[in-house]
């Protein structure tokens, strides 16, 4: 049976080069993964864009209300397999000041992961840690049959 779909709201990165010689695209200069059949990967900006609070905020008040139909709208892409993606870093606050920024109207921290509809973060992120990988994610939403994750975090590459 599906499961509500998932948010990843943080901070997203990637330094983490390819050990492989060959880099045709800047994409393939950084360690990828190939998106699990049934689970798709929907964006908000392009690969080295980085994601605005203000879109950001938009986006989770959405997706942790009852607009999910909204925010899938305002997608840039939905990913899907066999789709290969650079695996993304994902962080919690820089700093206390950075925390700050992440915490809603309502006193929610909105820097982690959450079910859809649900403002309560099931798993919330750490300051200055990176908690995970966007591969470690889709991967453990994949077991729990998961079929949306929203990436609500930037696509940086360092």
């Amino acid at each position: 049976m599906p499961q509500p779909n998932w948010i990843i709201s943080c901070h997203g990165y990637s330094d983490v080069k390819s050990g492989s010689r060959f880099a045709i695209t800047k994409r393939q200069s950084y360690e990828n993964f190939s998106i699990p059949r049934g689970v798709e990967l929907v964006t908000y900006t392009e690969q080295g864009v980085n994601l605005s609070m203000a879109q950001g905020w938009d986006l989770w008040n959405k997706l942790t209300g009852n607009q999910e139909g909204a925010a899938y709208a305002q997608r840039h892409k939905g990913k899907t397999w066999p789709t290969s993606v650079i695996d993304y870093g994902l962080s919690g606050p820089h700093d206390a000041a950075d925390f700050a920024d992440w915490i809603s109207p309502a006193g929610h921290n909105a820097c982690g992961l959450f079910e859809v509809g649900n403002p309560v973060s099931f798993h919330p992120f750490p300051i200055a840690t990176q908690v995970t990988t966007l591969k470690a994610v889709v991967m453990a939403a994949k077991k729990q049959n998961v079929a949306r994750v929203y990436y609500l975090a930037c696509q940086e590459l360092g």
